[in-house]
């Protein structure tokens, strides 16, 4: 396919399109008052540079944390992330001449890719250990390494005490909102079966169930068959999310049923005694386990040697200007860039772009007006909790308050309009290693590939129609199927903002995801209601859908 010049500029747009999600107005509060705090404290005693490591570390922390769940994943991604940061940073510390320091950047970067496996939180220690690699070689900071940990680890302790202490802003018992809201998604598609909000309402409870497990089970590497408080009540839920998927095969709404739930949802918001029905629910498989595979596998040490390639080549580089000035941001701007986890190379290097251009832009205004000292400081805490809030609507946005914040931080003591312009360029030196290593010349450019999310939807649902008719593993069967849809689903949609032709084949691939994610609930209705013929031509449904994609070269 021709790569045009319209396809890549409308792929531009839509990377840096702004998502349709809420402002995270709550936590980017807390986040200045963190900032402010540190800034409060290490001014007066006279020490700029403790307080631009500090800030640096609640930066990162506020933009790592993971607030999609319970206190208990909050605390856990702020440790991962904190620990791989001060792990990095020993290291810089104790590597001297320049191929000690490239052989190093490209091994931490290797090890980090298996980590992003483990999770958003194992990605937060990858991602952290990297640029403490850079930040203690290229940082510039007259810190010893274990100053600069306890720094960080300040800075890190600022954001758990403001965001997880025990102040009246803090929602209390999200794993009974997590539940409820499932109820409330069942209730919406059971209403909307057979209408064009239906598709709309199918999404919105898969969204519900995977946060429900998420945050009902919590930060865990393996299940453990152990009971937790929730485990009945989102059993409950689990099985009423699979009868409200079955009841979307017949499209027809159901506004008993829907009212049922909303009763229920009610009732456990309020913390009203429930009257369950005496039927127990069917087995409902709990949140699938790490495979160790996941982490060692061929795809994760594909990830991690790409990114320890591209961290090579940013350190080399550094290195080769022989100018502090352009020390820490070209690698910092590369690690970024290549994780996987944080969407893809095309998309991340459009919006890091942008974000940083107004960023750089901004800060260099600001510190023609305001100088340095308190002023300076009161402008780099808000600037890292405008990126916070900015961080559901768009990466673009949330970088530039990354970039502003850092920028500002770093000129407290002494400022300099001119360097938020140097730190441009060195965006644009580590953007074009990113893009020209990592994109263009690496197989496969590093973008997501739709098909083999496809295939390993098609495969385990298969597996679960081949339970379903068998009696055998159901409940496991059922979990893998409806997991491995969502992730196909969410891999075309990630592709469709990639320049062409993977845009193009990413349309195909969405189309042939969204009927398999159909299908998977038609195994549902077979699983609750039976048929053999039903079974057959649900097989043949699935071997077509296989036989298309690879026709088709996807």
């Amino acid at each position: 396919m021709r790569l045009s010049r319209s396809g890549w500029l409308a792929a531009t747009g839509m990377a840096l399109r702004p998502a349709v999600a809420p402002w995270a107005l709550r936590p980017a509060a807390a986040v200045i008052v963190a900032a402010a705090a540190v800034c409060a404290i290490g001014i007066p005693l006279g020490r700029p540079d403790l307080v631009a490591v500090c800030l640096f570390g609640t930066a990162c922390a506020a933009v790592l944390a993971d607030r999609t769940g319970t206190r208990a994943i909050y605390a856990t991604s702020l440790l991962w992330q904190a620990l791989g940061a001060c792990a990095g940073i020993a290291l810089g510390s104790l590597t001297h001449g320049p191929i000690g320091s490239v052989v190093l950047a490209g091994a931490v970067g290797a090890f980090s890719g298996p980590l992003g496996r483990l999770g958003r939180a194992g990605a937060g220690a990858g991602l952290m250990a990297i640029i403490g690699v850079a930040f203690a070689a290229f940082g510039g900071s007259a810190l010893s390494w274990y100053q600069q940990c306890l720094c960080y680890l300040a800075g890190t302790a600022a954001i758990a005490v403001a965001d997880l202490g025990p102040w009246p802003w803090r929602p209390r018992d999200v794993r009974r909102a997590a539940v409820v809201e499932v109820f409330r998604a069942c209730a919406a598609v059971f209403e909307s079966a057979g209408s064009r909000a239906a598709p709309t309402a199918r999404s919105g409870l898969v969204a519900a169930s995977q946060r429900a497990r998420k945050v009902v089970f919590g930060p865990r590497l393996r299940w453990r068959r152990r009971p937790v408080p929730y485990e009945d009540v989102w059993r409950r839920a689990a099985d009423a999310a699979l009868q409200a998927a079955a009841a979307t095969v017949d499209r027809q709404a159901r506004p008993a049923e829907a009212a049922q739930m909303r009763i229920w949802a009610d009732a456990l918001q309020n913390g009203d005694r429930i009257d369950w029905p005496t039927a127990e629910p069917v087995d409902v498989a709990p949140p699938a386990e790490l495979r160790a595979r996941a982490v060692v596998g061929r795809g994760a040490w594909a990830d991690g040697i790409r990114i320890g390639w591209c961290m090579a080549l940013a350190t080399a580089v550094t290195l080769l200007l022989h100018d502090p000035g352009h020390a820490l941001w070209i690698p910092l701007t590369v690690s970024v860039l290549v994780r996987p986890e944080y969407g893809t190379v095309f998309v991340r290097v459009v919006n890091r772009l942008a974000g940083t251009l107004a960023g750089g832009a901004l800060a260099a205004a600001l510190l023609l007006v305001l100088g340095s000292g308190p002023p300076v400081a009161a402008a780099a805490a808000i600037a890292i909790g405008f990126s916070v809030a900015a961080a559901p609507k768009s990466y673009a946005l949330s970088v530039i308050g990354v970039t502003c914040g850092a920028l500002m931080s770093a000129s407290i003591a002494t400022a300099d309009p001119v360097v938020p312009l140097i730190r441009v360029g060195d965006t644009l030196i580590g953007a074009a290693i990113a893009v020209v290593f990592g994109f263009v010349l690496w197989p496969g450019r590093g973008a997501p590939d739709p098909s083999q999310g496809l295939r390993a939807a098609v495969t385990a649902s298969a597996d679960y129609l081949r339970a379903v008719t068998t009696g055998t593993d159901v409940a496991a069967a059922s979990e893998q199927a409806y997991t491995a849809a969502g992730n196909a689903i969410d891999l075309s949609r990630a592709a469709l903002l990639e320049p062409p032709p993977v845009g193009a084949l990413a349309r195909r691939s969405l189309a042939r995801s969204l009927a398999v994610k159909s299908i998977v609930d038609e195994i549902t209705a077979l699983r609750r209601h039976g048929g053999d013929s039903t079974a057959a031509v649900l097989r043949g449904r699935l071997a077509n859908i296989e036989n298309e994609s690879t026709a088709g070269g996807e």
